[in-house]
């Protein structure tokens, strides 16, 4: 699979990007990290919030390629999928996001308080390096977008 199946499968579509969204990106996900430290907001709010700075990591990759995950069910899954093609993340990173986002999904509409402060500690760990991995890749491969 290549993004250009994905897009001939319809799970992405083309569309222009551009540097201030990538930067409106990279400034909304520096917000919802240092969210996600706030210790007052409770621990599935917190790793919501990190949830969101991770995929928009992945939303950052696909818009520099210039795609975006079509609307619709598993557009979440889609865009955490794309890491694979964009940016070469490792397999074993991709299923530790995609059981975040499962995680999420269970805390932001099914349950509360089954979220722990090691899980939250430990994604909040993994969204920072993963951001920093980001800024490294765009600035290696696509300066242009800094």
């Amino acid at each position: 699979m290549t993004l250009e199946n994905w897009y001939n499968n319809k799970w992405i579509k083309q569309e222009k990007s551009s540097k201030a969204e990538i930067n409106t990106l990279c400034l909304k996900i520096e917000r919802d990290i240092k969210d996600s430290l706030n210790k007052d907001i409770s621990l599935d709010w917190r790793l919501a919030m990190a949830y969101s700075a991770l995929l928009s990591c992945s939303t950052i990759a696909l818009r520099i390629f210039e795609y975006r995950v079509s609307e619709g069910a598993n557009s979440h899954y889609y865009s955490i999928q794309s890491l694979r093609f964009t940016m070469k993340i490792p397999q074993e990173e991709i299923s530790f996001l995609d059981s975040i986002r499962k995680k999420r999904h269970m805390v932001s509409y099914d349950s509360v308080g089954t979220t722990s402060e090691k899980e939250v500690t430990e994604i909040i760990q993994f969204a920072q390096e993963l951001y920093k991995k980001t800024i490294s890749w765009i600035k290696k491969t696509y300066p242009e977008y800094l």
